[in-house]
């Protein structure tokens, strides 16, 4: 129990002196925010890009204080619909909707490239009869997914934002 108890405060102690800060913390979270309004999302012209950036710009700055951005976010969109469930006849009856954000976040005082990499999601919906209502499920799951997207990206800036 003693030798538990060591080992415990030890790493403590480790964690502690490495400058690991957890992000929910209430230091944690005020700098990530002052840090997440710095940077301007650059607009994408297709209205999938435009649910992507607006959320995005929502979720980097919710209360939207006005600020000189230090860092540009260029993202590219990709959707991709594939068929799931063929059925004998080779109607289809299931979809599936992927959804890939190519980003790239640039210093704009420098120019170099600060992080990049590439987020993927998914989603899934059913063909029906009415061609009207999977039309509506379609974009229904298209939205979602992309703001699904907007929140990982949030989440990939946050730990970047913390260990610069």
């Amino acid at each position: 129990m003693l030798l538990f108890r060591f080992f415990v405060v030890l790493i403590l102690l480790m964690v502690g002196s490495c400058g690991f800060t957890p992000i929910y913390s209430e230091t944690g979270v005020v700098q990530a925010a002052a840090k997440l309004r710095e940077i301007r999302v650059e607009p994408i012209k297709t209205l999938i890009g435009v649910i992507y950036t607006n959320k995005l710009s929502d979720l980097l700055n919710p209360t939207d204080i006005d600020n000189a951005p230090k860092y540009s976010l260029s993202v590219d969109i990709a959707t991709n619909n594939i068929a799931l469930a063929i059925q004998q006849d080779r109607t289809i009856t299931r979809y599936k909707i992927i959804v890939t954000a190519n980003y790239k976040m640039i210093d704009i005082a420098t120019k170099k490239i600060v992080d990049r990499g590439i987020l993927k999601r998914e989603g899934g919906y059913d063909k029906v009869e009415s061609d009207y209502a999977t039309y509506v499920s379609k974009e229904d799951t298209t939205q979602r997914v992309v703001r699904e997207l907007a929140e990982d990206t949030r989440l990939r800036l946050v730990a970047l934002t913390l260990n610069m």
